[in-house]
């Protein structure tokens, strides 16, 4: 992001592809449907994609250019049970396993590479995480849970 800081990324690439051109091609694969949640899983694609353009010093990842970035998708349609399998004896009291299947629709999603847009959405949430803490909402949950852990015993993390 172009400073310093003490937040860190981690994550594990899906699947990591050398081109004939010795760049690389990053894929991801889901199971859902994918529209909804785009946004999220593209900013999942340039996080690793950064990680091999600007390893940091101490990592371990290889180098280089990424071409290209995508999206496995497989969206579940159906699921299918048979107990034809299923036969119970004294012997044999839980049964042989059944069959089962799931069936669905695959897609592939490209991604266009886009840092600019990346490092401002970076940007916003390292300031987020290391600035201040904000004085607690009565109407946050998560703010409630805090304070009936305090009220329990328990201290806050510094």
């Amino acid at each position: 992001v172009g400073k310093e800081s003490l937040v860190y990324i981690r994550g594990k690439i899906d699947c990591l592809v050398l081109n004939d051109d010795q760049t690389y091609s990053i894929i991801d694969f889901k199971t859902s449907e994918i529209s909804r949640y785009l946004s999220i899983y593209s900013r999942q694609l340039h996080a690793y994609a950064m990680a091999l353009e600007f390893p940091s010093k101490k990592s371990e990842i290889m180098q280089g250019a990424v071409k290209h970035m995508g999206l496995v998708c497989y969206e579940p349609q159906s699921f299918g049970f048979s107990k034809s399998g299923v036969k119970k004896s004294p012997e044999n009291k839980k049964g042989t396993p059944a069959t089962a299947g799931l069936t669905g629709i695959c897609h592939y999603h490209e991604v266009e590479k886009n840092f600019p847009e990346f490092f401002r959405y970076l940007t916003e949430v390292v300031e987020v995480l290391e600035g201040e803490i904000p004085d607690p909402d009565p109407n946050c949950s998560h703010c409630n849970y805090l304070r009936q852990a305090e009220r329990d015993g328990y201290s806050k993390l510094s």
